[in-house]
């Protein structure tokens, strides 16, 4: 693949901010380019509830084998159900530029046959719900091509999130195939 791009990541106290710039590919490669930002398994043996993921501060891909893609999504939020061996397992998402935001909650089925080759004997077929969130870069990026900057808050809550995303901690100075900082 000739897909080529710039990433960073800074961890800092309560957050962990995520750049990528530069993303170009040629028009010999004319796959569709995107940056998974989550893919998250929603259901676990022992949850205490299903998962709920807010975007804007509303209640978004309630249904499985939803779809979406959305505009100008400043902030989102994942509550996981609680687990009794991890404790809070909320997530929260600041997106400094406003992007479009594609969103898909389904279920998948499956078995670990399927995905692996070794000692596995179960052929039993699991089925779990699952989040993904993705910025579609589109084809044949060329020039500067395409940039992303987005922030994840590990264990901040709905409140935290959208407070956050009004004030951040943080300040994204530049964001270039040269510089990330």
């Amino acid at each position: 693949s000739d897909l080529r791009a710039r990433k960073s990541w800074f961890f800092f106290d309560n957050e962990v901010v995520q750049l990528g710039a530069g993303i170009v590919t040629s028009t010999a490669n004319p796959h569709r380019v995107e940056t998974i930002v989550e893919h998250r398994q929603l259901t676990a043996a022992g949850s205490s509830g299903p998962a709920t993921f807010t975007a804007n501060g509303v209640v978004r891909a309630a249904l499985p084998a939803a779809q979406e893609s959305l505009d100008a999504v400043r902030y989102a939020h994942l509550a996981l159900p609680k687990l009794a061996a991890y404790g809070n397992a909320d997530i929260g998402y600041v997106f400094p530029t406003g992007p479009v935001l594609h969103v898909l909650r389904e279920a998948r089925t499956g078995s670990y046959n399927l995905i692996n080759q070794g000692p596995f004997t179960n052929s039993n077929n699991q089925t779990r719900s699952y989040l993904t969130l993705w910025f579609d870069h589109g084809a044949e990026l060329t020039g500067s091509g395409a940039a992303y900057a987005y922030v994840v808050l590990p264990g901040a809550s709905a409140t935290q999130t959208a407070a956050y995303s009004q004030t951040p901690d943080v300040e994204i100075l530049v964001n270039t195939i040269h510089v990330q900082a």
